[in-house]
């Protein structure tokens, strides 16, 4: 079959052009051939062409008519082996076409129709194996299309509309090891009812509703095993309703409640072992109000006052034995009055003086309490 081929393009190079036609060498850097080029007494490419690559093998072959390919036209790679074999009418990919890897497997096969492809196309992997089949219509995917993993196993299932941009029914993906890794259906485009990821290992990764590509429902997520990660509720494709996340020993780690996509009210956060790590009040995404922060032991690592997501009120941070060790005021998010810094043992040793964010004044003490250190500021930072 292949010789019969190649016997059709030789036909069609030595077949007469009707002009007086000269031909053009043209030659690689290195001297060695490159190009034949037959050429009619208007200057234009009429008639056989064949380039090579620099190794000295036959790089393309096939015939022109004024400038332009026609008909039988053969690619090769640079170990000789055919890359590609296909038909051109008026210079634009027109009839059935073969394609090769390297190694001579067979690469991919259609049929374009005015330089798109249409009808059944199949492409493959150089083990030999099935890679992409499926059907165009004037250049795009339509219908339903399917990839293989170089194994021969599905990887991918789709149905489409004009190409992977427009899918419009399922859409499903397997992992190498044939379990499936997403199920998913598609209206106009836009991913409609259940929607499911797994992990490799075949457990579920996350489940979620949607409703003309917006998530609408309940999305869980989960570990790697089958315990549940995340649970979240949505709204027009914005969180709305309670929230819970989970660490990986089942645990709650954060939960409270959204609306219209932001946290509104009490937040719990918590460490592995359930103890609480933050107390936190929101106001429509915003901090409000008394926050808290903990240790891992149970003691108080922080209290700090909020309005409107700005430090507003009485701050105090304690050491993990719960000890003070430091308290300050804010306003509207900058230090305002006093601050004072204490060390492990309970004793002061440092006290700032704030008026809208600005440092007015610094006094340090030493270990027995005794004041050593004075000093004044203007407004601009510098000691009066």
């Amino acid at each position: 079959m292949a010789r019969a081929s190649r016997l059709l393009i030789v036909c069609a190079l030595l077949a007469p052009t009707g002009a007086a036609a000269e031909v053009e060498r043209r030659r690689h850097p290195d001297g060695r051939l490159a190009e034949l080029i037959t050429k009619n007494r208007f200057g234009e490419k009429e008639g056989p062409y064949s380039a090579y690559h620099r190794n000295g093998r036959l790089k393309e072959e096939g015939r022109f008519v004024r400038d332009k390919r026609e008909g039988a036209w053969a690619e090769y790679h640079e170990n000789g082996k055919l890359r590609r074999r296909a038909h051109h009418k008026k210079d634009v990919l027109d009839g059935p076409f073969v394609s090769h890897h390297e190694n001579g497997a067979k690469s991919a096969e259609g049929t374009y129709r005015e330089g798109r492809l249409e009808g059944r196309y199949r492409s493959y992997h150089a083990n030999g194996r099935l890679a992409e089949e499926g059907s165009f219509r004037r250049g795009d995917l339509e219908g339903e299309a399917r990839w293989y993993h170089e194994s021969g196993r599905l990887a991918c299932l789709a149905d489409v509309v004009r190409g992977m941009t427009r899918l419009n029914g399922r859409y499903h993906t397997f992992f190498a090891n044939g379990r499936p890794s997403e199920r998913a259906s598609y209206k106009e485009r836009k991913l409609e009812g259940l929607h499911e990821l797994f992990h490799e290992s075949g457990h579920p990764r996350q489940r979620a509703s949607y409703r003309g590509g917006r998530l609408e429902g309940t999305r869980t997520s989960y570990f790697d095993g089958g315990r549940v990660r995340e649970e979240a509720s949505y709204r027009d494709d914005q969180r709305h309703g309670p929230y819970r996340d989970h660490h990986e020993n089942g645990r709650v780690r954060e939960e409270g409640r959204y609306e219209a996509g932001v946290y509104h009210g009490a937040v719990r956060l918590y460490f592995e072992d359930g103890r609480k790590a933050q107390e936190l009040v929101y106001d429509r995404g915003q901090r409000h109000g008394r926050q808290r922060s903990y240790y891992r032991n149970g003691k108080l690592e922080a209290e700090e006052e909020y309005a409107a997501g700005e430090r507003h009120g009485r701050s105090r941070w304690y050491f993990d034995d719960g000890k003070l060790a430091c308290e300050a005021r804010f306003e509207r998010g900058k230090l305002a009055g006093g601050a004072r810094l204490f060390t492990d043992e309970g004793k002061l040793r440092e006290e700032l003086e704030y008026a809208a964010g600005v440092l007015t004044r610094r006094k340090l003490y030493d270990e027995k309490g005794k004041l050593k250190f004075d000093r004044r500021y203007l407004e601009d930072g510098s000691r009066r």
